[in-house]
């Protein structure tokens, strides 16, 4: 009796002991997790002010006008700067100013490296012509249709320098990105992209053909069928391309030869 006593007694030192680690171990893990978020909050408040900011890589702005649009000073945290965040308030006081990248030297100093915009394409405003870079916002303003860039014809709100372009319709939108990507693919040269009527969309490329594609649906395959048949007209012709009817069930396109102006 006193043998199975003992075993008792022991394996309740043992239980004991183990909840003792156990406890140990636990007040040892929130000591590590109170002192980790303790360092982290004040990486992102009172440690690692900003006290230097260079800007490098635009071809177009100075490095004082960058860090001047940045609108960094001491207040700010090395680690709470974002670089989308950063990038947005730029390009409203520098529109050409496409997009940010950030590094961080420890313990206080931030470089600010900036990719300048292209103009591609413009839309029309009233008298004014609005250039729009690739990711679609608006870079500048001029009074008659600047050279190397197409016309966007559609439905858009009033334009701002430094904003995103936006239309009235969403349709418009994914139309016009859908056209520009495929005849980009298919090194297609655009002259004007005409999505003011969504079921008639239309367009002129290379300079000599103007092209009815209908509706939005199966535009990737309407344009990789206009590829071929622009390949395949003489280069001193120019007229209209019908792919309008164009359907999966029906692949058909035609050309009548003529003049386009």
């Amino acid at each position: 009796m006193s043998y199975e006593r003992e075993e008792i007694m022991k394996r309740r030192a043992e239980r004991k002991k183990r909840i003792r680690r156990r406890r140990i171990f636990t007040a040892f893990l929130s000591f590590v997790f109170i002192s980790l978020l303790v360092l982290v909050i004040l990486c992102f408040t009172v440690l690692f002010p900003i006290k230097t900011v260079s800007a490098k890589g635009s071809k177009l702005y100075t490095a004082e006008q960058i860090v001047t649009a940045s609108g960094i000073t001491e207040k700010n945290n090395l680690f709470t700067v974002s670089e989308k965040e950063l990038t947005e308030k730029i390009r409203v006081k520098l529109p050409f100013v496409d997009a940010i990248e950030i590094k961080r030297e420890l313990p206080d100093t931030l470089i600010i490296t900036a990719t300048d915009a292209k103009e591609c394409a413009c839309i029309k405003d009233g008298d004014t012509y609005y250039t729009l870079s690739r990711k679609g916002y608006v870079l500048s303003s001029y009074p008659e249709k600047p050279e190397g860039v197409f016309l966007i014809v559609c439905n858009s709100k009033p334009l701002t320098l430094g904003e995103k372009a936006e239309l009235k319709k969403e349709n418009e939108i994914n139309a016009i990105s859908l056209v520009v990507d495929n005849l980009t693919t298919k090194k297609i040269v655009i002259d004007y992209i005409d999505v003011s009527d969504i079921l008639n969309i239309t367009a002129k490329v290379e300079g000599r053909f103007v092209v009815n594609f209908g509706n939005s649906a199966n535009l990737d395959k309407k344009i990789a069928h206009l590829s071929a048949m622009v390949s395949k007209i003489e280069e001193n012709k120019t007229g209209k391309i019908n792919l309008s009817m164009w359907t999966s069930q029906k692949t058909e396109g035609t050309f009548v030869e003529g003049d386009i102006n």
